[in-house]
């Protein structure tokens, strides 16, 4: 199983399942299970290569004439779209030791349909959108990865393969459309995708098979201003049009650190598979609440009617000490009917080291600690997993299928089942005021100024 967000190399994977049924009880959860088998060399050198490249002028316009006398200037075109992804593979020591490594750069954009950079971007005493026809704005997703697999026979009966991911994957900006500027717009920063993965199997006989494998996932997810914009555009929304433009209100690093082990057993003997099996993850997830600039204003046709103050940035951090499983599943095959049915015990729980909220530029007094709550998210469940297939016409094309499951919530230590009990995520750290004379007194604005 791979994690929520993954980007793997098509050329580093040699197989792919995906199953859309009912999750055996080796899983908490349900929904949708991606199982990526990974290339793992051979006695001979080999490789793959895949590419895919599309040019904007291939692309046909669809913006009528019609279209054009409404305002439309264009469409969501393409900007960029190129696929890179060699690989390649073989022995490092004969029918001992192999490997297969593969990179991928992948750069897509289209341009958002009616929305330009701003010719006053960085002005601070201009409070009015003007578009540069000359810059079109685009949303862009760049990948850069590179995967590398090695597998050692270290035995008859015993076989270790270690896996090595690394990514990284850039949308700057993101979401930019007819309502959201580039200047306003979140750049999505993923500097850090990085997996490390050692796993064993052992056949110890044809019916018995031991698995066990650890996987540590260090990851970064940032939402980021601009780059070079200047810290004192006050960001702002046009209520007429619903345009956010100037700047970026907040934005936030999220550092991550995952570490999964699993162990099982399988007993398989054709018509009947028993497989039991304990599984535990653990993790931490650390929230860094920024902004460029404390205030950002609304307006009304370019008149201010209210304000908003932060007060960051804001630092917090949750831990998901336990997330375990120990399960058992046995499945049956009776002429056309398979019958599977388990148990999973499932243990959570998740805690909190103590913290801090210093001082900010609109809370210069704020001394705030919170010490350390543990198990503030606990909990111990028995769920039952059963599921039936028949196969209708006994030639293996049509089949019925029967589920009877009970689920539990899909827990990280950044989910908001952690998040939202930790006592600084409830802390109030911004309000807005309408405006009043008082208003444009306290913060020195008048109508002319806009």
């Amino acid at each position: 199983e791979i994690p929520k967000r993954d980007w793997s190399s098509d050329v580093c994977s040699s197989d792919l399942s995906v199953d859309t049924g009912s999750a055996g009880a080796e899983y908490a959860s349900g929904g949708v299970r991606i199982n990526v088998i990974p290339r793992e060399g051979s006695n001979t050198f080999h490789g793959a290569f895949f590419t895919s490249y599309a040019s904007p002028s291939w692309q046909a316009d669809n913006v009528t004439p019609q279209l054009k006398a409404l305002g439309v200037r264009s469409s969501d075109r393409l900007k960029d779209n190129v696929d890179v992804n060699p690989g390649f593979g073989g022995p490092l020591k004969q029918d001992k030791l192999w490997f297969f490594l593969s990179v991928r750069y992948k750069n897509s954009a289209n341009y958002a349909s009616g929305m330009y950079y701003d010719k006053n971007q960085n002005n601070p005493n201009v409070w009015v959108f003007e578009p540069d026809l000359n810059k079109p704005a685009a949303n862009p997703s760049i990948w850069k990865g590179a995967q590398a697999r090695f597998t050692w026979q270290a035995s008859t009966k015993n076989k270790i393969g270690v896996s090595l991911h690394e990514d990284s994957v850039s949308y700057a900006p993101t979401s930019v459309s007819l309502t959201l500027a580039p200047e306003a717009a979140e750049n999505r920063i993923y500097p850090v995708q990085r997996q490390r993965q050692v796993d064993w199997s052992s056949p110890v006989s044809n019916r018995l098979l031991l698995e066990a494998g650890v996987n540590r996932y260090k990851a970064a997810s940032n939402l980021l201003p601009l780059a070079g914009l200047n810290p004192n555009m006050v960001p702002a929304t046009e209520q007429s049009t619903g345009l956010k433009f100037r700047s970026l209100e907040t934005h936030r690093l999220q550092p991550a650190l995952t570490t999964h082990v699993r162990f099982a057993v399988s007993y398989v003997t054709g018509a009947h598979n028993i497989k039991v099996g304990i599984n535990h993850t653990k993790g931490w997830n650390g929230f860094t609440y920024q902004n460029l600039n404390s205030l950002s204003f609304r307006l009304n046709n370019g008149v201010p009617n209210q304000i908003s103050e932060r007060a960051f940035p804001l630092f917090t951090e949750t831990s998901m000490d336990h997330n375990m499983g120990i399960y058992a599943q046995d499945k049956w095959t009776i002429n056309r009917l398979t019958a599977a049915f388990g148990t999973r015990y499932s243990y959570v729980s998740g805690s909190v080291p103590a913290q801090h909220a210093g001082p900010a530029e609109l809370a210069p007094t704020r001394n705030l600690d919170i010490p350390a709550i543990g198990g503030f998210v606990t909990w111990h469940n028995l769920t039952p997993h059963l599921g039936a297939v028949y196969d209708l016409f006994g030639n293996g094309k049509t089949a019925l299928k029967v589920s009877l499951n009970k689920y539990l919530e899909v827990v990280s230590a950044g989910a908001p089942i952690f998040q939202d009990p930790n006592p600084l995520s409830n802390l109030i750290t911004q309000r807005s005021e309408e405006h009043t004379s008082e208003f444009q007194s306290r913060f020195g604005i008048s109508y002319a100024v806009f």
